[in-house]
């Protein structure tokens, strides 16, 4: 289970960042779902997942309104995962 934010945004496997790293994460999170549900045709949720695989941090995001759209990324920087990762799924929906 994750964390909600909003009604439409899920949070999973954030639950081991820390605090101050969260705060900056939903704001990432927050700006990117704006442009997507600004965009995407009944738009509905946007579910983040992290996950650690060694150094490397692995985030996958899927939007889901009339088409689903997802991505997945890995970096050793959370936020370039992060940021990387929700471009590629505003670049499936065309946006």
């Amino acid at each position: 289970m994750g964390m909600e934010l909003g009604g439409n945004i899920e949070l999973i496997g954030f639950s081991e960042v820390d605090p101050n790293d969260l705060v900056i994460i939903k704001k990432i999170v927050g700006n990117y779902t704006k442009d997507l549900a600004d965009g995407v045709d009944n738009f509905e949720r946007i579910s983040v997942t992290l996950t650690q695989q060694g150094p490397f941090e692995v985030v996958s995001a899927a939007v889901v309104g009339k088409e689903t759209f997802s991505a997945k990324t890995n970096d050793n920087n959370l936020y370039f995962a992060l940021d990387a990762c929700l471009k590629q799924v505003l670049s499936a929906a065309g946006l």
